[in-house]
């Protein structure tokens, strides 16, 4: 079976994520004196050349930085569930069986698995419910306490996640052959802390 990403955490992300749409293939090429970016000649109008009129410089970069990191996002998304879409998964259940096959015994909790995908457990019983008809998990007890319930991989998605993840990585592989390892180094640096900083809790 074919099929997309789960449309219940799809749906969970788009509503945090608003309606920006990848593929305005603008740049930022320049910067002024104060290192705000810089409209150039040849840039195109859409949402990066619109922000170039909000006159706070640093809630211009903030902007900027927020719509490149969303459209990046998107594209990315959407790429690997095409190519996923052939082996009948989608990047949510391709992060689903890496979190079991890494797990002890290939098993974990609705509540762990719910944490740590950032979803709703709403969200996680309609996908396990999707990858059980696929064959790829099951639902189990836990030893000693039945009133918890345990989400297992199956000798089917064991076999199905080993398979695929070999090519996988080589899809990502050729995806990103053009980006240096010490690029990867400082992005990934760049990112956690944009990680931490999201997830440090704020008095609204």
């Amino acid at each position: 079976m074919i099929d997309s990403e789960d449309p219940s955490v799809a749906d969970e992300r788009r509503s945090s994520e608003g309606d920006i749409r990848p593929g305005s293939g603008e740049r930022i090429d320049a910067v002024t004196e104060d290192g705000v970016p810089a409209p150039t000649e040849n840039r195109p109008q859409g949402l990066l050349s619109r922000v170039a009129k909000v006159l706070d410089p640093r809630m211009r970069l903030i902007s900027e930085f927020m719509i490149l990191l969303h459209e990046t996002h998107t594209l990315l998304t959407a790429e690997e569930n095409e190519w996923l879409a052939t082996y009948g998964l989608s990047v949510t259940k391709m992060h689903f069986l890496l979190l079991l096959r890494w797990a002890p015994d290939n098993r974990m909790s609705m509540s762990e698995l719910s944490k740590d995908m950032i979803v709703t457990g709403g969200s996680i019983t309609k996908l396990v419910d999707a990858m059980e008809v696929q064959g790829l998990v099951k639902r189990t007890s836990m030893p000693g306490d039945r009133r918890v319930v345990l989400i297992e991989l199956t000798e089917q998605g064991s076999t199905v996640f080993d398979r695929v993840s070999v090519l996988h990585d080589r899809f990502w592989e050729e995806t990103w052959a053009a980006v240096t390892d010490e690029d990867f180094a400082i992005l990934s640096r760049q990112l956690a802390e944009v990680k931490r900083v999201c997830s440090t809790p704020r008095v609204h």
